[in-house]
């Protein structure tokens, strides 16, 4: 639950930023990249961070709340964008951002099974399943 909440809190952060930032500089695209590449840099930070300094679950937790809650933060900009550029139509935009991404979501699964197997990861798969269990069943 505490991962849901700062993911909620996280996303709010990110259209809260994007807003002011959008009044302090201006420039609509400027303040949704900038909140982007932020949540962006966050999240990304665990792919380097993570596997180097978690010693526990706890850790992996931790690590993984913050950097979902980085990654989070885009989202608003995100949806925000949709409607920037879709103006009249941004209905028609947005049905096709959540459907491309949706796509993306049930693709990603098979992807990763493929790519971990063609290039010998299956040990990353395997620790992602036991890091997943680890947590949730703590």
């Amino acid at each position: 639950m505490k991962g849901r909440s700062s993911n909620s809190l996280s996303d709010i952060l990110g259209g809260t930023l994007s807003d002011r930032f959008v009044h302090a500089w201006g420039n609509l695209r400027r303040a949704r990249v900038a909140v982007s590449v932020g949540g962006f840099a966050i999240a990304g930070t665990g792919l380097v961070v993570l596997p180097e300094s978690a010693t526990s679950s706890t850790a992996v937790s931790v690590f993984l709340t913050l950097f979902l809650a980085g990654l989070e933060r885009t989202v608003a900009g995100s949806w925000a964008t949709a409607l920037d550029l879709g103006g009249i139509h941004s209905g028609s935009v947005s049905a096709l951002m959540n459907t491309l991404g949706n796509l993306g979501g049930a693709l990603s699964g098979i992807c990763f099974a493929y790519i971990a197997t063609h290039y010998g990861w299956v040990w990353v798969a395997d620790e992602v399943g036991t890091v997943s269990a680890e947590t949730r069943y703590q």
